[in-house]
């Protein structure tokens, strides 16, 4: 798993929401503007660049390269052809979002925000134009949670939390109709389907023809899975936030229908987690509330959720190959070894010590750990260790008796054979290229 922070250029100390365009780029909304990643490099989109407003909590990229930014408190904006635009809407929307951001229906190039309760008016922008539509309910002094705006019907889904009905209101007709959902809190929804927290019960309900919704599964949290946000990603599977650090994970489509749902992974426990993002390639990728944000490729994450490690509080920061084994670096001064025929080897380096790995390699009996502190060189037969000490940036194989050690202290080479380092840098080096 990759973390990216204020050293690769995301300098922010708290993250929001990700969300992808359809180039590729990953958009990400922090307390100190919008930075997109292209995978190298990140850029910013601050005071500096025109954002009347940096608190930046979510975006909507948008098919024609537009992207619309959602800022903590007004200051809507856009960016088009890489320059910001600001939208100067605050008086038009009249404070409707001075509470909390809008929820935000896509549609193409169009975009429908609108309240989170009681919503007077749906906003629509366009090509960088709001108008706004009239909600024409009379609420009757009761308090609804707003689900979900359908464009193509201009339905507006209307949630009562306490008594679990959901009023479907049609806003160009007035047709009203009513639904039994979930009492509590909708944690999220996707397409067809919604999330309810109750008390310690999330409950999962899905719209069903010709009309109606009917529940499709549960999930009862353990005492410490405080759960404050919920994502429905891709593939339609279920990812819930837990307060005090972590997110569940589970591993099925909530298409599946089963009655409960299996036991969730809990991935980045001693982390918030804000919001997670699936990708187009089923990376994933994790905003943080402290600790920017994290990464990890389709094929490491198969091999976390599936492979029957100790501890998936152990998140894997490195891999490595050699002959159809697989060496595994962990976030703390551990690995495990991965053998053939799928068998697991623990490999305690330090027990106390929690230095992360950065970069590990494997060749025969000798695995090498490339903590963020030290490099351990670890014998597999006789279950020894040699330690040398160095700030290490990365591991690169350089001739089949040799390696590079990239440190923030120079350029090194370390002999598989004799054992025997050299210095051949003495400046800050991230990687090398044979």
């Amino acid at each position: 798993m990759v973390n990216y922070s204020d050293e690769e250029g995301l300098n922010c100390s708290y993250t929001y929401h990700l969300r992808q365009d359809k180039n590729g780029f990953i958009w990400i909304g922090s307390d100190n503007g919008l930075f997109r990643f292209d995978g190298k490099e990140f850029k910013q989109y601050g005071k500096k660049e025109g954002l009347k407003n940096i608190d930046i909590i979510s975006c909507e990229p948008l098919p024609n390269g537009e992207v619309f930014i959602l800022p903590f408190l007004n200051d809507f904006a856009y960016l088009k052809n890489d320059r910001v635009i600001n939208l100067n809407i605050n008086d038009y929307v009249k404070n409707q979002f001075s509470s909390s951001i809008p929820k935000v229906t896509r549609d193409r190039n169009r975009l429908y925000f609108y309240g989170n309760f009681n919503p007077q008016n749906i906003f629509i922008y366009e090509n960088g134009k709001v108008k706004k539509i009239p909600v024409p309910l009379d609420y009757e002094k009761k308090s609804f949670a707003t689900l979900r705006f359908e464009p193509h019907t201009y339905d507006l889904y209307l949630h009562d939390t306490r008594q679990g009905d959901i009023l479907v209101y049609n806003i160009t007709t007035g047709k009203k109709q009513y639904l039994k959902g979930g009492i509590g809190s909708m944690i999220c929804e996707k397409d067809d389907l919604f999330v309810f927290q109750n008390k310690d019960t999330i409950e999962m309900y899905q719209l069903s023809a010709p009309s109606g919704i009917k529940k499709i599964s549960s999930y009862t949290c353990a005492t410490q899975e405080n759960v404050f946000y919920g994502l429905i990603d891709k593939n339609n599977k279920l990812w819930l936030n837990i307060s005090n650090g972590g997110v569940l994970y589970f591993n099925q489509s909530l298409t599946e229908k089963k009655r409960n749902l299996g036991t969730p992974i809990k991935i980045l426990d001693r982390y918030v987690i804000n919001n997670v993002l699936v990708d187009k390639d089923d990376n994933v990728w994790f905003n943080s509330r402290n600790n920017g944000v994290f990464f990890i490729s389709k094929s490491l994450f198969a091999n976390h959720i599936n492979l029957p490690v100790k501890s998936n509080s152990e998140y894997i920061k490195a891999i490595a190959k050699d002959n159809g084994n697989i060496l595994l670096g962990y976030n703390q001064s551990a690995g495990s070894l991965i053998s053939k025929d799928n068998k697991i080897r623990n490999i305690i380096l330090d027990k106390d010590d929690k230095d992360e790995n950065i970069a590990v390699y494997l060749k025969d009996k000798t695995s090498i750990f490339g903590l963020s502190g030290k490099v351990i060189v670890h014998d597999m037969a006789n279950n020894t260790s040699k330690k040398i000490y160095c700030s290490l940036k990365n591991i690169v194989p350089y001739n089949q008796d040799s390696l590079f050690f990239c440190t923030s202290g120079g350029l090194l080479t370390y002999s598989l054979k004799s054992r025997k380092i050299t210095t051949l840098l003495q400046e800050r080096v991230y990687t090398v290229f044979p």
